[in-house]
């Protein structure tokens, strides 16, 4: 391994970090931050606690393909759904039944929050709502950034669950190597 490549691994960089870091940095001093957007997960819980993750990116106006597609385009889209421009460092706030958390994204724009209910909520319905709000705005222009994100709180009297991913279930998706995984994305 080159003396750089080792520096910059021992300084905790990989190739995609840096390249990401740089990226952002360079548009948000151009001021060509594009509009972003929340991507809350569907998350869990307990009457007690909700979890929810999620992730803040620039929007990327990707547009839906058709039968008239040619191979090419295909490809180009397939290309800039992977390609995204995370947004790090990013203050969220969650709420749902009265309560408030927020959180901040790491450097791939991930959060992830925790919300507490004391007392436990009534277990009415299947699927609870968690409105999220971006807090700090990295693109001045464009006016709040809100979500919704979907809880499911299992009914107590449930007496299985079925836990279901397909990532490396079904299919070894190699998620965690942007390389391995375009490689049986493409081929």
């Amino acid at each position: 391994m080159p003396n750089w490549k080792r520096m910059l691994t021992q300084l905790g960089f990989n190739g995609e970090e840096l390249w990401d870091t740089l990226r952002y940095r360079l548009k948000g001093r151009m001021k060509a931050i594009g509009p972003v957007h929340i991507l809350p997960y569907r998350g869990y819980g307990t009457p007690s606690a909700f979890y929810l993750n999620g992730r803040v990116l620039e929007k990327k106006g990707i547009l839906r393909t058709t039968d008239r597609s040619t191979p090419w385009s295909n490809l180009l889209v397939t290309f800039r759904r992977f390609e995204t421009l995370e947004i790090p460092g990013a203050r969220v706030r969650a709420e749902s039944g009265g309560v408030v958390e927020e959180a901040v994204t790491d450097g791939e724009g991930y959060f992830g929050v925790v919300l507490r209910f004391d007392p436990p909520l009534p277990t009415t319905g299947v699927w609870h709502p968690v409105h999220v709000e971006l807090l700090d705005r990295p693109n001045p222009r464009q006016g709040p950034v809100t979500a919704t994100g979907q809880v499911v709180v299992p009914s107590p009297t449930s007496d299985f669950g079925i836990i279901s991913d397909i990532d490396d279930t079904i299919i070894e998706t190699h998620a965690t190597s942007l390389a391995k995984m375009a490689k049986i994305t493409f081929l």
